[in-house]
């Protein structure tokens, strides 16, 4: 079932869990959110995906209520409110939880407040793991329609860095927004009028007096705007009037950095076939990350592609394990030896998160599509060497 279906679906059991006005918090998670984690593409049984009662370890024993994961690590941080709670204010106290765990560090870059009806997705933009005040995204089943934002938290989809620059890019359309609404409704200012000024074809300059004159031009000139643009219609009515309109079906239209990293993934799968069989790459998908797997289930590698960095990573991502990582840290010297990266190994224990890695990075040029196969060929071999000396669990 498509992601629109199922939150139609939702939907309507949401309006049958509201007629029960005290319906509970425990209530509400079992009817609605726990779909909605579904319907993202996560096991809500696998608590490898997602973790109920998650504790960060911050000397209290209070937990958010859920974490959702990727690899064992935690991805986004949800606490859940009843489906009859007002959580419209942006007021501290109702996401305390949040705030406090996602200072924590549990690696988690989103957070999620919800009543199982409207969500609301909080990021740090302001400062490094310090909760901004405000979300960044908003989402009410009763009232959204189109999920292309909402689609970007699939599990299938999930790009840290794509969601992070269309949350700072809607920060700034929200600034925009408030500032035409003040625009609007208290009229235009005179900073507003001169800026528009300065595009038309005035004799002179654009003095106070004539700021003054304009004012009225530009106000009417609003209006008439966007009474033009309601007369336009909506993309359904324009459908209505046989004209195309644009109808996704609730799937991701892959495009921009996605569509990217999807070519060179799909590239480098191709290119693995002919020189490294035995790698036996899976199916790409449009995500800066490619997991390998290496024939143990306490940890894997992955591939990384930074397309603004200008580099590419090998890794080895443990999850949930700190005793290999420290009996693999005894061995080090051996293991860089054996690999040929004395020195060049970034092992990073994570201090704090459940989580540990091993990596290295090499330098090319994404832009150039030349240097993808020097890219490819660094991917394979260092992949392969990491697969013999690593999958020997």
């Amino acid at each position: 079932m498509e992601l629109k279906e199922q939150i139609r679906t939702l939907k309507e059991v949401a309006a049958k869990v509201k007629r029960n006005k005290n319906v509970s918090e425990e209530a509400t998670k079992q009817a609605l959110i726990m779909p909605f984690i579904q319907a993202l593409g996560y096991n809500v049984f696998d608590l490898d995906e997602v973790e109920p009662e998650f504790g960060a370890g911050v000397g209290t024993k209070e937990k958010v209520d859920y974490a959702v994961k990727r690899g064992g690590q935690p991805i986004m941080l949800i606490e859940c409110k009843s489906c009859n709670d007002d959580i419209s204010g942006c007021e501290k106290s109702l996401y305390a939880q949040l705030y406090k765990y996602f200072a924590a560090n549990t690696g988690a870059k989103f957070a999620v407040l919800t009543n199982g009806i409207r969500y609301k997705f909080y990021t740090d933009l302001d400062k490094d793991n310090i909760l901004d005040d405000k979300p960044f995204f908003e989402f009410d089943i009763n009232e959204s329609t189109e999920l292309t934002e909402v689609l970007k938290f699939h599990n299938d989809h999930f790009d840290p860095e794509v969601i992070i620059g269309g949350a700072k890019t809607r920060r700034r359309i929200n600034e925009i927004k408030a500032i035409l609404d003040k625009e609007f409704t208290t009229g235009p200012s005179p900073a507003f009028v001169k800026v528009l000024a300065s595009q038309m074809d005035l004799s002179g300059p654009v003095t106070q007096s004539k700021t003054k004159v304009l004012a009225d031009a530009v106000r009417a000139a609003l209006e008439e705007f966007i009474k033009d643009k309601i007369q336009e219609g909506t993309p359904e009515q324009k459908v209505s009037k046989g004209e195309p309109a644009e109808d996704t079906g609730g799937k991701v239209n892959v495009s921009g950095p996605r569509s990217e990293q999807l070519k060179f993934w799909q590239q480098l799968k191709d290119y693995a076939s002919k020189k490294e069989p035995g790698l036996r790459l899976r199916t790409p998908r449009p995500q800066h990350w490619f997991d390998v797997a290496i024939g143990r289930s306490d940890c894997n590698v992955a591939l990384t592609l930074y397309t603004q960095g200008n580099k590419v990573g090998c890794e080895l991502y443990i999850p949930d394990s700190k005793k290999l990582y420290k009996e693999l840290f005894s061995r080090k010297a051996d293991i860089e030896k054996v690999l040929n990266l004395s020195g060049l190994l970034d092992w990073q224990e994570l201090p704090g998160k459940k989580a540990s890695r091993i990596r290295v990075f090499s330098a090319f040029r994404f832009s150039d599509s030349a240097t993808w196969a020097g890219a490819f060929d660094w991917l394979i071999t260092t992949c392969s060497n990491f697969k013999k000396v690593f999958g020997k669990g």
